[in-house]
């Protein structure tokens, strides 16, 4: 499978399962979602702490 962010083949084991389930896989690898959510988090940092503040106190 080839990416659709990085453009890089890569197994299948390399992405992740859809989740509505069968054998169909996310069209973006493992590596790619990891560095997008950590950017997303670094620039967010202030607002993913207060949701997940507001998930403790619930």
């Amino acid at each position: 499978m080839v990416c659709q962010r990085c453009g890089k083949n890569r197994p299948s084991a390399d992405f992740y399962p859809r989740k509505r389930g069968g054998t169909a896989r996310t069209t973006t690898c493992k590596m790619c979602v990891s560095k997008a959510n950590a950017s997303y988090y670094a620039k967010n940092r202030a607002a993913v702490l207060e949701r997940v503040k507001a998930r403790k106190l619930v």
